[in-house]
């Protein structure tokens, strides 16, 4: 699959995307230095864990002259929500193989996208919310 970047955000996206059948999603992306120190890798992992799919995301390698500083670190998480590479903020070529079988990662986790029982899942409406000391 493919998303861009304030998509990751929205983890239903990837969702829909994982239970289409997705088990890589590419995003393109270029977090400032603020969300990119913070949420960069985090949102990856949550990602790949939460989907049990491959996350890769390529972003512009930082330049402190332009007028919108990227964090930079392109990366490549496993269904495990694991680090596999990650570039740092500098220009770099980014390469990982993925072979999809049996016994690889994707393969172990997929039974957690299958026995997913979304119909066990309700919310419920919450209209007072209270905070005591």
């Amino acid at each position: 699959g493919v998303m861009i970047c304030y998509d990751i955000r929205f983890p239903e996206f990837a969702r829909t995307m994982a239970l289409d059948g997705a088990r890589m999603i590419f995003r393109p992306a270029a977090f400032n230095m603020t969300t990119g120190p913070a949420h960069w890798e985090l949102t990856f992992c949550a990602r790949a864990l939460d989907n049990q799919i491959y996350m890769l995301g390529c972003a512009p390698a930082r330049d402190i002259q332009a007028g919108y500083i990227s964090w930079g670190h392109s990366i490549v998480t496993d269904p495990w929500g694991q680090v596999m590479k990650q570039l740092d903020e500098k220009e770099g070529i980014l390469i990982e193989e993925n072979r999809f079988g049996p016994g690889r990662p994707d393969q172990r986790a997929a039974s957690i996208i299958k026995t997913r029982k979304s119909e066990n899942v309700s919310f419920i409406e919450i209209t007072h919310f209270f905070l005591s000391d």
